[in-house]
């Protein structure tokens, strides 16, 4: 009996195996595309990154070192290193001041830029600023300073100046308080060096403006002799010729001056002095 029931119905059974095993191989199927389709894309993605990211690292590190060797910094970021992980970047290295550690950081947050679909926009996704403010590991700079000294009919100016045109400025002054004999006199006088990356002059409008007047000073001085010096901070500072090189030298130490400079830029002062100071009377 039962196995004539099941000879009656035999598509019953059939129908509904058939029926359901066809629907679970295309849902498999589905999933196994999807889960393909998801791998490959994966695949590619990272396939891409990795030939895309060295070149965006490499990109980013010139873009930034390009901003940072700009002539306006006047070589404060000499010592500075760049690295990127990605769109990261981290400093390292050494500046003098914490004004200039901030700046740094500034530069690299928002003023780098690659020439891509969207050259306005600053692909550095993070800065680790990891720079020591210590000016003993930043780069060298001179301070600005000024020595003339003042000589019988002569004169001579040492020091360190920013531009150019402070130096001009400054000359201009100084022959119209104290006139040279001849051009070749002017020039002799004037031994000023030009350092574009000094530190700037905290006043140097008012040190133009203060220069002492040299010709009324130095005739009430001992054989018409004076020395006056300043480090750009709007103050000027006289000396009498027995003063010291080493006292000299004392008063310019913040400008990094040292005795031997001083030494070195009165070297024909002292000898004018050495010459038209009276021998003492024999005892």
């Amino acid at each position: 009996m039962r196995q004539s029931l099941v000879a009656e119905f035999p598509s019953c059974d059939a129908k509904h195996i058939d029926g359901e095993h066809p629907e679970r191989h295309r849902a498999g199927e589905v999933i196994r595309s999807y889960f393909g389709c998801l791998i490959l894309f994966l695949l590619l993605w990272f396939s891409g990154v990795a030939l895309h990211l060295p070149q965006t690292q490499r990109d980013l590190a010139i873009q930034t070192t390009k901003l940072l060797n700009q002539s306006q910094h006047d070589g404060v970021y000499d010592k500075i290193v760049v690295t990127f992980s990605g769109q990261e970047a981290t400093l390292t290295g050494a500046v003098a001041r914490e004004e200039e550690k901030l700046s740094l950081e500034n530069i690299v947050r928002n003023q780098v830029c690659l020439r891509d679909d969207q050259p306005e926009r600053n692909p550095v996704t993070a800065v680790h600023n990891l720079v020591e403010v210590n000016p003993a590991a930043a780069p060298h700079r001179n301070h600005v300073w000024l020595l003339v000294a003042v000589y019988g009919s002569q004169k001579r100016m040492e020091g360190v100046l920013k531009s150019p045109i402070q130096r001009l400025a400054f000359l201009e002054k100084i022959e119209k308080l104290r006139p040279a004999q001849d051009a070749a006199g002017r020039d002799r006088a004037n031994q000023i060096i030009i350092d574009e990356r000094a530190w700037p002059a905290s006043d140097w409008d008012k040190t133009l403006a203060n220069v002492p007047d040299f010709s009324a000073r130095a005739t009430a001085q001992q054989n018409h002799s004076l020395i006056a010096i300043s480090t750009g901070d709007g103050q000027w500072q006289t000396f009498d010729p027995s003063a010291s090189d080493a006292a000299i030298a004392h008063a310019l130490a913040h400008a990094g001056v040292s005795e031997r400079d001083v030494t070195l830029a009165l070297n024909d002062f002292r000898i004018h002095q050495s010459a038209h100071t009276p021998n003492p009377p024999p005892p």
